[in-house]
């Protein structure tokens, strides 16, 4: 119950709604994929503990063991303690509409838990994450595969629970160094701006931001049956996540890694339910550009075996699909 009513405070039906035909045109899940209902059954699977911030009040499972709940403890009485300095659901929130922005500080703010709960682990052993030159935050979430819902789950849905943990730890820990504890606090009053920060810690620290990028609007070249449903940015960790359907990690991370900003629109129309989407992508370079783009349409072509009319130029590429695209 509390998992459903905080789906639906989070964000209203129609927003979800947006957020999984966009995951749906991007091709990070399948077609007419129920999103909410998956969620549910998931996370009320892997929910060990969860902090409150309305009730201020956090809640571990009984029936996990013993030691295991001191540490879900650890984590959970860090988000209460930083609630409490910084109001940490307003804070999240201020990010918005930017969900790339939303996310990255979704990652400080699970990084810095788990980060607080491996200090504890380690109390007594002169050691701290500050001092250890490497620490590898799976080992600290058990046997992944193990989650029968998690198995079933799209790569995408599986990444995006489990970057705030781990991506967002490796950012903590590059924070911490050298001042320790005092220099993460100052995160919270100079959040990070994208998960490119997150992801490339060294940007965070020399104050590197995304360039801003803008679309026109496009409802004056479509018929009255279109309509914008969403608008929004992707982010480095949402392009590599678009890469990964198609391309391997080894080719996908650089071409992800030249991510300078972006934003996309995307259009249902109302009869028929067919998608346009519409983005656009700010890179490093030139050459980036350019491999993204011969990259990105290699993609497509694997993406949609039953294409025709294929034409392709130096900076143009297209072709028509069976369900009309």
């Amino acid at each position: 119950a509390y998992v459903i009513r905080q789906m639906n405070e989070d964000k209203d039906v129609a927003q979800r709604y947006a957020d999984a035909r966009a995951a749906e045109a991007f091709g990070l899940l399948p077609k007419n994929f129920d999103l909410d209902s998956f969620m549910v059954d998931l996370l009320t699977e892997q929910i060990a503990g969860l902090y409150d911030p309305k009730a201020h009040e956090f809640y571990i499972a009984n029936w996990i063991p013993l030691e295991d709940q001191r540490m879900v403890m650890a984590h959970e009485l860090t988000h209460a303690l930083q609630d409490q300095h910084f109001q940490i659901e307003s804070w999240l929130k201020a990010a918005r509409p930017n969900d790339d922005a939303e996310l990255a500080r979704e990652a400080f703010l699970e990084g810095s838990a788990m980060a607080a709960m491996v200090d504890y682990l380690l109390r007594g052993t002169g050691k701290s994450l500050n001092n250890m030159p490497e620490f590898d935050p799976s080992i600290l979430t058990g046997d992944l595969s193990s989650s029968p819902s998690l198995q079933k789950a799209p790569p995408f849905i599986k990444d995006t629970l489990v970057f705030p943990y781990f991506a967002g730890m490796t950012f903590t820990a590059a924070a911490l160094k050298p001042a320790g504890w005092s220099a993460v606090g100052k995160v919270f009053l100079n959040p990070p701006a994208s998960t490119q920060q997150i992801m490339h810690p060294k940007l965070y620290k020399t104050g590197h931001l995304p360039e801003p990028v803008t679309l026109p609007a496009m409802d004056g070249y479509l018929g009255k049956q279109w309509k914008k449903i969403d608008e929004n940015l992707m982010g480095e960790f949402g392009w590599l996540e678009v890469l990964k359907q198609f391309l391997d990690e080894q080719r996908a991370k650089p071409l992800a890694a030249s991510w300078e900003g972006d934003r996309y629109q995307l259009y249902e129309n109302q009869q028929s339910k067919r998608l346009l989407l519409v983005a656009r992508i700010h890179f490093s370079s030139q050459v980036h550009a350019a491999r993204f783009f011969g990259q990105y349409s290699e993609l497509l072509e694997k993406k949609h075996q039953q294409r025709t009319n294929l034409f392709r130029r130096p900076d143009f590429f297209s072709f028509e699909t069976p369900e009309g695209g």
